[in-house]
């Protein structure tokens, strides 16, 4: 799981094996708009109807497609915040968030 970075050098976040298991990742990069000098995702952060900040790119690892599908992406908006509450719920499950520092470098959490 590697994230391409917009500075500097890009970074993995881990690497894996895939046997009857589905890995989805979630970013912002991918479907991207500017606004105000500043890039904005597609995804809407639910709670407050804007487009998802701060955190870059969401992955998760589980037997279901759908769920890690849908897991990446609610992953994407909730950020490392987000890593107790699945882990709790999806004991078998991986999870992984790359968010923005405030210098602009990104720091991957597993």
């Amino acid at each position: 799981i590697a994230f391409p970075a917009t500075k500097g050098a890009a970074f993995s976040l881990d690497s894996i094996d895939l046997v009857d298991q589905s890995l989805s990742v979630s970013g912002v990069q991918g479907k991207a708009f500017q606004e105000g000098g500043r890039i904005m995702g597609h995804v809407l952060d639910p709670r407050l109807g804007n487009p998802v900040e701060g955190v870059k790119m969401a992955a998760a690892l589980l037997p279901s497609a759908t769920d890690s599908d849908a897991l990446s992406t609610a992953l994407l908006v909730l950020g490392q915040v987000g890593l107790p509450l699945l882990h709790e719920r999806f004991p078998k499950g991986r999870f992984w968030v790359a968010e923005k520092r405030l210098d602009d470098s990104v720091a991957g959490l597993i």
